[in-house]
């Protein structure tokens, strides 16, 4: 504020100028925790922490943006599919998506085992990655139980080295024919950033050193094991 004096006797006058407003700062969108998460149908809740939602397209993967405001960022989001054994499937393993979670697997070659209880036809090998962004490539293979004690002997079948995506990663294998019995089901993976669903109530997990590449035919030396089991299963076509 500032005054203006009078002259002459005249009276002072007071004046004042308002403070210019700001302009508010500016918010981002963020992706809410319907991000990244496996579903079967379009999310409709959670779609965003902040910023405005649009609408949920797709129809699986699906996709959404959070809008931020006075011009704040606009964030991607998106929805993979929860997929896993076609009906009618005969499986080995397990084909829930746990909701613990497993990370820093690098330089290890890492089993569970696994009973089969019908003679069937090896077709397929499946692993759920948990982690929103999936780095690193997995190898997925099968050894039989002629170990010791029923323990990893022989490589049976295994995949190609793949980049993982976020959800079940199906990758084929040579068919081959399977008795009923007991097998192990092994991954390893070049990246410790790649997180596993993974339970720690039932089942062996054992694993053995080996740096990323072809699994070897007959499983190394165990260097350490627990009871644990990841999302991982085999899938097979019975006659």
């Amino acid at each position: 504020m500032r005054g203006q004096l009078g002259l002459n006797g005249g009276t002072n006058a007071s004046c004042s100028a308002p403070l210019a407003s700001q302009p508010p700062p500016p918010i981002d969108g963020v992706c809410g925790s319907a991000n990244g998460v496996p579903v079967s149908a379009a999310p409709n809740t959670n779609l965003c922490s902040a910023g405005t939602a649009t609408a949920v397209t797709g129809s699986g993967p699906w996709s959404w943006t959070c809008a931020g405001s006075n011009g704040g960022f606009t964030a991607a989001c998106t929805a993979p599919v929860v997929s896993g054994p076609p009906p009618g499937a005969e499986t080995m393993g397990e084909t829930t998506a746990f909701a613990a979670i497993d990370r820093g697997n690098r330089g290890l070659l890492e089993i569970q085992n696994a009973q089969l209880a019908t003679a069937g036809t090896l077709q397929s090998l499946s692993i759920y990655v948990a982690n929103a962004n999936a780095a690193g490539e997995l190898r997925l293979g099968l050894y039989d139980g002629s170990g010791a004690n029923g323990g990893p002997g022989n490589i049976i079948a295994q995949t190609a080295a793949f980049v993982p995506v976020v959800g079940w990663n199906t990758q084929p294998v040579a068919s081959t024919q399977l008795t009923a019995g007991g097998y192990w089901l092994a991954y390893a993976t070049n990246s410790n950033r790649l997180t596993f669903s993974v339970e720690y109530d039932n089942g062996e997990c054992w694993w053995a050193n080996l740096s990323f590449q072809a699994m070897p035919a007959t499983f190394p030396q165990v260097v350490g094991m627990d009871q644990c089991h990841w999302g991982f299963y085999a899938t097979l076509s019975i006659p």
